[in-house]
């Protein structure tokens, strides 16, 4: 049996130019396209994810206050990642967050959520108990 997690998709609202966009992924993908189609702004969603977890991996969750309410969540700290996060919003519009969902093969999610500019949490949600 094989018990490995490994990402099943990954979700974009409202992020760069991705107003409302996702991707299936299989056990091995390659990405191809034309300049300015995404393909970085994918690989970036996951160098930020990274961090998080990294981070996630060496504190306890904050309660943050997310649109869905008071919610545990991990900072993620942007400055210094290899990844450009001036402009995470569609269209500058951030009247609303900016969300990337990573699903997991587990029926889990990690969430990274930027409710402001220069802010990004990741939000652990669990499909039967709690992460930790």
């Amino acid at each position: 049996m094989n018990t490995r997690v490994r990402f099943r998709f990954v979700r974009f609202r409202n992020y760069k130019d991705f107003r409302d966009y996702s991707i299936s992924l299989r056990p091995f993908n390659v990405m191809v396209g034309p300049n300015n189609c995404g393909k970085s702004t994918i690989i970036g969603a996951f160098r930020i994810l990274s961090e998080g977890i990294r981070r996630a991996k060496a504190r306890k969750p904050d309660y943050v206050e997310l649109p869905e309410g008071p919610t545990p969540a991990y900072p993620v700290e942007l400055e210094g990642l290899p990844v450009s996060t001036e402009n995470v919003f569609t269209d500058y519009d951030d009247s609303e967050p900016a969300v990337v969902v990573f699903g997991l093969s587990n029926n889990n999610r990690l969430k990274l959520v930027f409710p402001e500019i220069k802010k990004c949490y990741l939000v652990c949600e669990a499909s039967t108990k709690a992460v930790h």
